[in-house]
């Protein structure tokens, strides 16, 4: 992971991208600031995937106080009502005349998200409603919110005061500004953070957030269409805003804004003299006016190397007039055509092809792993996004069907959720069946007793990084606040599609067969416990049953959904008593015993021609 860092002091914006692990090379001990972002895609800069810790910057240009209440404000919905963990949050002196805040990113992310800036601002326009503002303005400051922004280092002096930036805990925080400032004259001994302890309530703000963000994406889309469609000359707000003097503090936000949106009329050169005719008059008066136009030009560049143009309604409010606006004209076409847009994905065939190459190279649709058991293995195909329902009635083997699939996927990482028999009693099966020690397997059972859909998704956004896939051990044990049963099973179903297909990391389901499979030779999915919503949403069904015949057990799995081949398909399986797993069937069949149940034969002994082949793609034999 790459930051950004000023090495000159906050002089010129001089800003050098560096490896966070190079930091200490540059780091001085006056003025050093990074970005609070860290950027995963050294080809994309700072519009590239990042991480960073979510930030609030608190600022009084003559009381300390205001803004130090407003950030005790703050804490207190994060800790105090919103229940996130106080070890997750950090507080900082910022030196000169404000605070800031900070929740680490490691409690709430598990990967980096594109627009983090964006998804962080939902937040923070939340959160500037609560608090109650001094004069109709918050002491927060939005301006942070973008995809680069420098951040005060902690431990370094502030030159125009000469007090460090320093962490301070919140009985400091609450101790007034004087004192704040007398700490403040030397660094902090204990810069001691947590490495981030997993936070269900700060991953439901998060998810909240990034929620109401891409909703805002969907309604900044119409916008989109409406401009390139209808917009034929510069809309009111534009014309407007270009006669006026910009917001304090929100120079260069608008500078970017109007020369994104001026793209669509103007030349280069243009844009610059407009442009820095609009904002010398937030520098008439400056100290340093030359450092302030190369900052003006820096944002209008950055402006112009972004694809397209816009204009965002929802930042121009303040200079918005409707009833001249072509915008808010032809809404009906643009309505429909948005609809088509939002509803359908529509490509040519070639594109289609295109699409499929670049998914199979990015490991989609190729098998992801194999349960070890070859006959079975010939005939389906677990793939990155599959959730799979294993079923049975009680003690048929459904916990050892886990434990074989662990045991044969050892090379992998894997987590396993045995909510039904716990810890203990999992170890020990684990260890029965010769799995080594060694193997990269994380157990994670219920504190309370219970583990709801939201609880899993959690899990998976905080400790993705820890696992392959994922296997639990039993749906009948999971909860939901839901009247219904039916209602129940569907939501849990829904959720862990949706985090198989987000994630990439098969899922197996454990569960259970209602009595009536008892009535019948073979189970069907039709007698999964409440199955409806299970069938319809699991990509592949197996049911382990048991049939005597001939005064021989023998234990049977039948695929009965399976989205790579055909179904149902009926294999045998061997229980392996030793070590408690069941194995690859081996042994010969006779005719009578296939019929009797129910096994094709070609399925038993010719299987090693079914093997069904990951997908490859050859250009040379598509006619086009």
């Amino acid at each position: 992971m790459d930051l950004f860092l000023d090495y000159m002091q906050g002089k010129g914006n001089k800003w050098h991208r560096c490896n966070i692990k190079d930091i200490g090379k540059y780091r001085t001990k006056e003025d050093f600031f990074t970005t609070w972002q860290m950027y995963c895609n050294e080809h994309m800069g700072q519009f590239a995937e990042m991480y960073g810790n979510l930030v609030f910057d608190f600022d009084h240009e003559t009381n300390i106080d205001i803004a130090r209440k407003d950030c005790i404000k703050i804490y207190d919905l994060f800790v105090k009502d919103a229940k996130v963990q106080k070890e997750n949050v950090y507080i900082y002196f910022s030196g000169s005349k404000g605070f800031h805040l900070e929740i680490d990113y490691k409690c709430f992310m598990s990967k980096p998200e594109y627009d983090l800036h964006l998804i962080y601002k939902e937040i923070y326009k939340h959160l500037e409603n609560k608090i109650k503002p001094e004069k109709n303005k918050s002491t927060l400051d939005g301006s942070i919110y973008s995809s680069r922004r420098m951040w005060r280092q902690a431990n370094t002096i502030h030159s125009k005061t000469g007090l460090y930036c320093r962490k301070i805990s919140y009985d400091e925080l609450c101790s007034g500004g004087e004192t704040i400032k007398k700490l403040a004259t030397t660094p902090a001994s204990d810069l001691m953070i947590s490495n981030g302890i997993p936070d269900a309530q700060a991953v439901k703000i998060f998810q909240d957030a990034k929620s109401v963000y891409y909703k805002s994406i969907t309604k900044f889309e119409k916008r989109t269409f409406l401009i390139n469609e209808y917009m034929h000359s510069f809309p009111p707000c534009i014309v407007s805003a270009l006669k006026s003097s910009l917001p304090k503090g929100e120079r260069n936000n608008y500078i970017y804004l109007l020369a994104r949106a001026l793209k669509k009329f103007k030349t280069e050169d243009e844009i610059y003299e407009i442009l820095l005719n609009v904002a010398k008059v937030s520098f008439v008066n400056s100290s340093d006016s030359v450092g302030e136009i190369r900052a003006v030009k820096a944002t209008i560049a950055s402006a112009l190397k972004r694809d397209g143009f816009f204009i965002s309604c929802s930042a121009m409010t303040m200079w918005c007039d409707k009833r001249q606006c072509d915008v808010f004209s032809n809404k009906k076409t643009a309505t429909q055509s948005m609809l088509v847009d939002s509803t359908f994905n529509i490509n040519s065939y070639s594109e289609s092809i295109n699409l499929l190459e670049t998914s199979v190279a990015g490991g989609e649709h190729q098998r992801y792993l194999k349960t070890g058991i070859d006959k079975l293995d010939y005939i389906t195909k677990v793939l990155q996004d599959s959730l799979i329902v294993i079923a049975s009635l009680s003690d048929v083997g459904k916990t050892s069907f886990a434990i074989s699939l662990i045991k044969n996927n050892q090379d992998k990482k894997i987590l396993f959720l045995p909510i039904e028999e716990g810890n203990a009693r999992s170890v020990i099966r684990m260890l029965s069946a010769n799995i080594l020690p060694e193997a990269n397997i994380t157990l994670c059972t219920a504190k309370l007793g219970e583990v709801t859909p939201e609880a899993i998704k959690g899990l998976f956004y905080i400790k993705s990084h820890l696992f392959d896939f994922v296997i639990i051990d039993q749906m009948v044990n999971l909860t939901f606040a839901g009247k219904e049963e039916r209602l129940k099973y569907k939501k849990i179903m829904e959720t862990l599609r949706e985090l198989a297909r987000e994630f990439k990391k098969p899922i197996f389901l454990l569960h259970q067969l209602t009595r009536e499979t008892i009535r019948e030779n073979e189970p069907r999915k039709e007698f999964l416990a409440e199955g409806a919503d299970i069938e319809r949403l699991a990509y592949d069904v197996w049911l382990l049953f048991r049939r005597k015949y001939n005064g021989e057990i023998y234990n049977l799995i039948k695929v009965d959904k399976n989205k790579n081949y055909l179904a149902p398909i009926v294999l045998p399986l061997y229980f392996n008593f030793k070590e408690k797993i069941f194995e690859d069937y081996r042994f010969p069949l006779s005719k009578d015993v296939l019929k009797e149940l129910n096994i094709d034969e070609k399925y038993f002994y010719n299987y090693s021609s079914l093997v069904n082949e990951d997908i490859k793609i050859n250009r040379n034999n598509i006619p086009f």
